[in-house]
């Protein structure tokens, strides 16, 4: 029997490195109840009809690779992930794993929620839940992030009430660094009992202040390494009432970790994405530069705050029915011609530009009379995707300038606190007498004060002095 599952998930744009990991015996319990004893085989493929991106056979490690296009806000790429799990019984409502009650299609949907679980306003919490429920345990935890001296741990946990981000006394790193049950086999899942002499974890002083007050005797756990270096614990307890957690439940953890692993890395590389998209947009935003992201049909998908001011406007160029349109009608001809050819663009042959031109630039006149906008058209280019960002236009107003730093400036040239206004107001395009007048200082003071910008910039004229902070990274600071 073949099952499959698709998950529609957003992930940042991948290398093709390989990964591998053991991956122990993902199948123990398994073995013998599919058709003619074969052992189950996972595959996680594109579900286009490409080649897996990860195939999982029992006691071997594994390789994957990633393709895909941007997850972010302003952007709508994304890859289907498809789990096809073979070789198992013919009976969907037969549990997988003896005396654990777990049908495929629960299983199907407990990976589902793996991979879901960097999605979640809580992260993973609907895989901790499941889990739980699934081996009858009093509660899951997951440690996003082990504490150290400078951070307290992160850890998610369930314990019937609803998932949580765990906060206490065990997540600073004095208390932290005392549990035993730590620096267990990568990738490997076992339980407490295996790794401590049962009457010394008992009589531990952890275990009496931390560990028995919450009604825990039994713990399951793994340790996840990812790429980085960072690491991710997966914890599961029971009561002494409850019973010692059993073969075939470890063996169902076990299965579990090859997913928890490329979902961890997918979360990686995606908060990489997000930050740097944040700092790059923010920086953009400083220098008075508008940002609009076209979609492949032309459709207006994203716009930064700068863009949006100038095309709220509706002074030389708006959004009408999702599409970009100027004022006059010669110019909205030229401005759609070079959106198509961006378009055009981004899905030319190996993602070379055509005759090597890459981008196209305009200006568009405004009713109003003020200057004239700037715009560059750059195409987009990347993997296929369900609604995919294929244009982006950058728009600048030049009655609008980009404001430096004054703390930056200072740091840059060690300008005083009267010089750094001196030369922003220089740079703003007034005149020296202008700028005294409008710092209410004599003329003679302001020219005391240039001297001296003059003998720490190593420049001799207004212009170059002008032309200096502009080009400074001041304008971004």
């Amino acid at each position: 029997m073949i099952h499959r599952n698709y998950f529609h998930r957003p992930i940042s744009h991948f290398a093709e490195p390989p990964i591998t990991s053991g991956v122990g015996n993902p199948s123990a319990g398994l073995a013998g109840r599919s058709a003619g004893g074969v052992p189950p085989r996972l595959t996680i493929g594109s579900g286009r009809g490409k080649e897996p991106l990860e195939s999982m056979h029992p006691g071997l490690g594994r390789r994957m690779r990633f393709g895909g296009g941007m997850a972010t806000s302003s952007t709508t790429g994304w890859m289907e992930i498809v789990v096809v799990i073979e070789n198992l019984p013919l009976v969907v409502n037969q549990e997988l794993f003896p005396g654990v009650p777990l049908s495929i299609e629960q299983f199907n949907e407990l990976v589902r929620l793996i991979y879901q679980g960097p999605l979640e306003p809580v992260p993973w919490r609907g895989a901790a839940a499941m889990i739980r429920d699934c081996l009858r345990s009093n509660r899951t935890t997951f440690v996003l992030r082990p504490a150290s001296a400078r951070l307290p741990a992160f850890m998610v946990r369930d314990r019937g009430q609803g998932p949580e981000v765990y906060q206490d006394a065990y997540n600073q790193q004095e208390v932290f660094s005392r549990d035993p049950f730590v620096g267990l086999p990568p990738h490997r899942v076992v339980s407490i009992d295996d790794v401590m002499d049962v009457e010394n974890w008992l009589n531990s002083d952890f275990y009496k202040q931390f560990v028995e007050p919450e009604k825990i005797r039994y713990i399951v756990g793994a340790d996840i390494l990812v790429e980085g270096g960072a690491e991710f614990r997966l914890r599961i307890t029971r009561s002494p009432e409850q019973g010692p957690f059993s073969e075939s439940d470890k063996a169902l953890c076990q299965m579990l970790l090859p997913h928890f692993k490329l979902a961890l890395e997918l979360q990686s590389r995606l908060e990489v994405t997000e930050t740097e998209r944040g700092f790059y947009a923010k920086t953009v935003s400083q220098m008075q530069v508008g940002t609009v992201v076209l979609d492949d049909a032309g459709d207006v998908i994203d716009v930064n705050d700068i863009a949006n001011g100038i095309l709220s406007r509706q002074d030389g160029i708006a959004i009408s029915q999702k599409r970009l349109h100027a004022s006059y009608g010669r110019e909205n001809l030229d401005l759609q011609r070079i959106i198509r050819q961006a378009l055009d663009l981004s899905i030319a042959k190996d993602g070379q530009p055509v005759n090597g031109v890459s981008s196209n630039a305009i200006s568009i006149s405004r009713p109003s009379g003020r200057s004239r906008l700037n715009i560059v058209v750059r195409p987009i280019m990347q993997g296929a995707g369900l609604q995919r960002p294929s244009a982006v236009l950058f728009i600048r107003d030049p009655d609008i300038n980009a404001a430096p730093s004054h703390s930056v400036l200072k740091q840059l040239f060690e300008f005083t606190n009267a010089e750094a206004n001196l030369s922003l107001m220089l740079a703003r395009g007034l005149t020296l007498d202008e700028a005294a007048a409008e710092s209410g200082i004599r003329k003679n003071t302001a020219r005391a004060y240039l001297r001296s910008i003059f003998s720490k910039t190593g420049v001799q004229r207004q212009t170059t002095l002008v032309r200096l902070i502009l080009g400074s990274v001041a304008a971004i600071g």
